[in-house]
């Protein structure tokens, strides 16, 4: 078997791109062979474990990055060249599942017909996300009409996902509820062609019993500083209600990340007097993990994300706004976690404060969290993966 992973950039970004390395190093331990084609190298950071047996291949003179300018469209002349590049590629490497984590439609439209590899997209977002910054007048206009920008945006979504099935023999989303929501939203009958898999557990290995009981009493947010998909905003105000009250004392706030916002983020913690929180940007998050209590997020839109898999395999209990259906495949409230209602900024400080006043359920809540999240193990989800495959 002959794996081919298409990603936008290489080693590391984002959630994509950790995703993928993680399932590449299984699969290539069942004795897969495993290739990735990539357009940008990222130099951010140094390079998780990577298999020796993975290889990257980077499609030179194509610098697709993750910019929000850098769209599609402006790289129609480019077209041709990454399309017979990668069909090239497939019928020398003799490739036999083709897994699209990032690449456009624009670049992979030719690849079912001109080649023999099965095609599979995997959408790394929820179908239908509502992004905006309330600071700004487009965003408040948006929130203005928000029953009208909901039905917009997902008739973008439904339009692209359908325009996209002719071209791949399977379309997977991170969550069943994420395709179930496609399907009765775009009133689509699933003949075999949709299906679902979440995203696995990263770090190899979970928290030990000494470094367990050796937290600190540290509340934690791991994240892109982005504000209309991360809302961290939110989370500053509930915390500056968490810091008026005596029993968060000799609690602290510590926000790993950077991007575009964090300014502003740090604008606001003054102009809210916050005396206990810190910005430590952009750090190897696994540190951080192991020594922080409750893990904090306030995010508009996510797909499956990783952080929260990662807080609970750590010993994490995270609290998060209820705004993303895959939410609830991770996390049952007041059992391995707390969800709040979207927006609600008190409820959200309440529950905060409701842990640090009651170590045992804290406690208790975090044990369960490390048993749930093992179901998201990778041998588990590559086993899905495999069953996917072969039944393609």
């Amino acid at each position: 078997m002959h794996i081919l992973f298409l990603l936008r950039l290489w080693p590391v970004y984002g959630g994509g791109e950790t995703v993928t390395l993680c399932l590449a190093n299984e699969m290539v331990k069942r004795g897969w062979k495993v290739s990735i084609l990539y357009f940008k190298d990222n130099i951010k950071e140094e390079l998780p474990f990577m298999d020796s047996r993975i290889k990257a291949i980077r499609i030179e003179g194509i610098d697709y990055g993750p910019s929000s300018t850098e769209k599609a469209s402006k790289l129609k002349t480019e077209r041709k060249i990454i399309q017979d590049y990668a069909i090239q590629f497939i019928h020398n490497n003799h490739i036999d599942v083709v897994i699209n984590q990032w690449w456009p439609l624009c670049f992979i439209d030719r690849l079912k017909k001109e080649t023999k590899a099965q095609i599979i997209k995997v959408l790394h977002i929820a179908p239908y996300s509502l992004s905006y910054d309330e600071n700004t007048l487009k965003g408040k206009v948006k929130r203005i009409f928000i029953t009208l920008y909901k039905r917009y945006r997902q008739r973008k979504s439904i339009k692209s996902i359908i325009k996209t099935l002719p071209y791949v023999n399977r379309y997977v989303f991170l969550s069943k509820s994420f395709q179930k929501q496609f399907e009765e939203i775009a009133h689509y009958k699933n003949t075999g062609k949709l299906d679902a898999i979440s995203n696995p557990l990263v770090f190899s290995k979970f928290i030990t019993s000494e470094k367990f009981t050796q937290k600190e009493n540290i509340v934690l947010i791991v994240g892109r500083m982005l504000e209309p998909h991360k809302k961290i905003t939110r989370a500053l105000r509930a915390w500056q209600q968490v810091e008026k009250n005596p029993i968060s004392a000799d609690w602290k706030l510590q926000i790993v990340g950077e991007g575009p916002d964090l300014p502003m983020y740090k604008q606001l913690a003054d102009e809210l007097k916050l005396e206990r929180v810190s910005f430590e940007g952009f750090q190897q998050p696994l540190p951080y993990y192991e020594r922080a209590k409750i893990f904090l997020m306030t995010s508009a839109v996510e797909g499956f994300p990783m952080t929260l898999l990662e807080a609970q395999q750590q010993g994490i209990v995270p609290i998060v706004m209820d705004t993303f259906l895959s939410l609830h495949d991770i996390i049952t409230s007041d059992f391995n976690g707390i969800i709040t209602p979207d927006g609600d900024e008190r409820l959200f400080a309440e529950a905060i404060l409701s842990l640090m006043k009651d170590p045992q359920k804290l406690e208790s809540l975090a044990q369960h969290a490390l048993v749930s999240c093992k179901k998201f193990s990778v041998e588990n989800i590559v086993d899905k993966w495999d069953k996917l495959i072969n039944s393609i």
